[in-house]
């Protein structure tokens, strides 16, 4: 059971979590002292600020970051401030203080507490934060969750937010139609144009509150389930997660590559085993025995998972060699928490469950000397 900072190398490839930057450049124009990187970029750190033209994608986090990069894929990044000043295919971000004056040739995700967007975004665009201000370009459509919400630039598609103050200048051009919660206030200035403006119901918007408490309430037990789960495996099995740190924080890419493969076969295999023996009389309560262990093992495979995830993350951020318990605390909320993320949350789900299962089946089947 040994390696989990390779599920989130995985993790960034494979999904492409991973966060780069350059400047204004075109990839195929590029001055010849700034190298062009057909590979992706991860860096973590107190302060990160990144240069260079990337053919993949790239994962940032830390306090304060700026990107000025060229990536021809999905930036992910997260931080305290994040400013995007270069290009990327795609844009996925959380973070305290968040300005996007750059270029994002596709979608953007984009969840925090003062969001500007100064720059241009070419496809459609999701946000989530407490002060939202859009003085930039938007060519196709906008959904927005927020306290306050201005909009000063130019919106080509349909604009969706559920928002306590909205704020349209006059300077602001929404070419499709403005969609908002009819318990918002609504500050539309003289010269502003809006193609329609359409109102739901108070309803539909205390219906979002109980999705969200519902969300809250359903991540808490579930992280708490897998915290006491984790505890009792480090009481039980001291010395797996030793193995885990030794053995599994170094590997490369290639590496995680092979623990996802042997864990999407031992997904597949094993129900199959299961069945063949639940069928035959002689093997029934094996069969039991062996698809109970299935449902075991893929429980605690994001246990795994979660503690490399947190030994990344205390290496690389904060530069301390954590213990096991805040490795496992830290790792497994990082993880449920982005399995939240519409679409990304799945992807991470599965890497994570495959990962920690190849590493159950490396380290506890085939023993690998």
């Amino acid at each position: 059971m040994k390696n989990i900072k390779k599920f989130l190398f995985v993790l960034l490839l494979c999904m492409p979590l991973v966060f780069v930057n350059a400047k204004e450049e075109e990839l195929n124009t590029l001055p010849e002292e700034i190298p062009v990187i057909e590979d992706a970029d991860y860096k973590a750190g107190d302060t990160v600020t990144t240069e260079g033209n990337f053919f993949g994608s790239a994962f940032y986090a830390g306090n304060n970051i700026t990107s000025n990069s060229i990536i021809d894929g999905i930036g992910f990044l997260a931080g305290n401030n994040v400013t995007i000043e270069g290009e990327q295919d795609y844009l996925i971000t959380a973070g305290n203080n968040i300005t996007v004056n750059g270029e994002i040739k596709r979608d953007a995700i984009i969840a925090g507490n003062t969001i500007n967007i100064t720059g241009n975004i070419k496809r459609d665009t999701i946000i989530a934060g407490a002060s939202v201000t859009i003085s930039g370009n938007v060519d196709r459509n906008v959904k927005i969750y927020a306290s306050e919400i201005t909009i000063k630039g130019s919106i080509k598609g349909n604009v969706e937010v559920n928002a306590g103050i909205i704020n349209i200048e006059e300077t602001a051009v929404i070419e499709g139609y403005l969609k908002h919660n009819d318990n918002a206030t609504i500050n539309k200035k003289e010269g502003s144009t809006v193609g329609e403006i359409k109102l739901y119901t108070v309803r539909k918007n205390q219906e979002f509150k109980v999705v969200l408490k519902n969300t809250i309430y359903n991540f808490l037990t579930s992280y708490a389930n897998l915290l006491i789960v984790a505890l009792v495996l480090t009481y039980l099995l001291p010395r797996t997660f030793t193995m885990l740190k030794t053995e599994y924080t170094k590997i490369k890419a290639d590496d995680y590559l092979k623990l996802f493969a042997k864990g999407m076969l031992f997904l597949v295999m094993l129900p199959f085993l299961s069945m063949i023996l639940l069928l035959s009389s002689v093997g029934f309560a094996l069969g039991l025995i062996v698809l109970a262990l299935y449902f075991i093992l893929a429980y605690i495979s994001i246990i795994f998972t979660g503690y490399l995830v947190g030994e990344v993350i205390g290496n690389k951020i904060f530069k301390k060699d954590n213990n096991k318990y805040l490795n496992l605390l830290v790792g497994i909320f990082v993880i449920k928490l982005l399995e939240l993320i519409p679409i990304i949350g799945s992807v991470i789900s599965i890497l994570s469950l495959f990962v920690g299962l190849g590493i159950i089946v490396e380290k506890l089947i085939i023993k690998k000397k």
